[in-house]
């Protein structure tokens, strides 16, 4: 625990740590040694999970504007944070078009810039220092197209493909990077996407496998539905994989 906090402490930054996947990630590094920076919109469970956290500071913030990330960046500035974990997203279900041009540059903004601006100041703070860690929180959908979450599943392809590139490019410099590809897992994410999931892994169990990994994988897949569903598809080829997403997705619509 110790070696942990000095390698990625004092504090960490973590983004959608409102619910779900984020919340855990933020209490398995209080558990660790971390005081967490905890992001999101829901300013009552934030200050619910900041009373459980000893020595958290709660950031309300909306990723999606630019007010919201100048909020974010201004208390990541004046905090000695060594870890960041890039978890904030959000996606839809539903054929392409369905959701308006705004919607869909949201969720750009929220799924793939924000992460990169959050790398580009990993850059500029820790890689100079020689000490710290990154988490991308991607997809098992980043692997192929996924019709009916096409933009989405399009988001995750780009957070792997950048991280699995920074963690080559940091590895060397002392800052570790991991990313984070699960399947479905029990949060608020698929009630928000119109999903109905009848399996799912448990939240808590896939924050600690994916801390877990934090300096020893480049690309973990936490959870056990998450890892069934990678290796029943990884020897199909891409253009099959697209088809069994295709019907996987249809088959988690409202009927």
């Amino acid at each position: 625990m110790k070696s942990f906090a000095e390698k990625y402490g004092p504090y960490g930054v973590v983004t959608g740590a409102s619910s779900g996947i984020g919340r855990e990630i933020a209490r398995e590094l209080t558990a660790r040694g971390l005081k967490v920076i905890l992001s999101g919109r829901d300013q009552a469970r934030l200050q619910e999970l900041q009373n459980e956290l000893q020595g958290s500071v709660v950031v309300v913030a909306d990723l999606g504007t630019e007010a919201g990330w100048e909020r974010l960046l201004q208390v990541m500035e004046s905090h000695e944070v060594g870890l960041v974990v890039a978890n904030a997203g959000f996606g839809s279900t539903g054929e392409f078009g369905r959701e308006s041009l705004s919607f869909e540059l949201e969720m750009l903004r929220v799924n793939c810039e924000i992460p990169l601006r959050m790398s580009h100041w990993v850059e500029k703070n820790l890689v100079p220092k020689g000490r710290g860690g990154m988490v991308f929180v991607s997809s098992i959908l980043a692997w192929q197209g996924v019709p009916l979450q096409g933009h989405y599943g399009a988001t995750k392809a780009y957070i792997q493909s950048l991280a699995e590139a920074l963690h080559a490019e940091w590895r060397g410099n002392g800052v570790d990077v991991l990313v984070a590809a699960p399947g479905p897992v029990a949060t608020d994410f698929g009630k928000r996407a119109g999903m109905v999931q009848a399996k799912a892994d448990d939240a808590e169990l896939v924050a600690k496998e994916i801390v877990g990994a934090l300096g020893r994988r480049r690309t973990v897949v936490p959870g056990r539905l998450g890892k069934v569903l990678t290796g029943l598809l990884a020897t199909a080829p891409r253009a099959i994989r697209i088809q069994i997403m295709a019907k996987v997705i249809r088959g988690s619509l409202p009927s």
